[in-house]
């Protein structure tokens, strides 16, 4: 049961196991009735994000972010936001939908 936790808290962030291990051997165990390991470590509040007025700190994924921030850097250099509504991008030779390599 330990080795799943660990092994999923890995996973979760994208940490590697190893050090992740050895970290928590070296640390010492937290005190009686004590719920957090690291206490000095408390997690902070998510950052207001100025780019994303319509969104609530803590509940944007990472993937809304990073197209509101290559679209604003689009912005600044002066080039248009593509439109990738459904839009999967061209078929590329050898990917499903796109062009078999010797077919005509």
């Amino acid at each position: 049961m330990a080795f799943d936790l660990l092994k999923q808290s890995s996973e979760t962030h994208n940490v590697k196991l190893r050090p992740l291990a050895a970290a928590l051997l070296r640390m010492d165990r937290p005190g009686p009735g004590s719920p957090l390991w690291f206490p000095e470590r408390a997690p902070e509040a998510a950052p207001a994000l100025p780019f994303l007025p319509d969104v609530r700190p803590g509940e944007v994924n990472c993937g809304t972010v990073v197209r509101s921030v290559l679209g604003r850097a689009m912005e600044a250099r002066g080039q248009a936001r593509p439109d990738r509504s459904g839009d999967r991008g061209p078929a590329r030779p050898g990917h499903p939908g796109g062009a078999v390599a010797g077919a005509a």
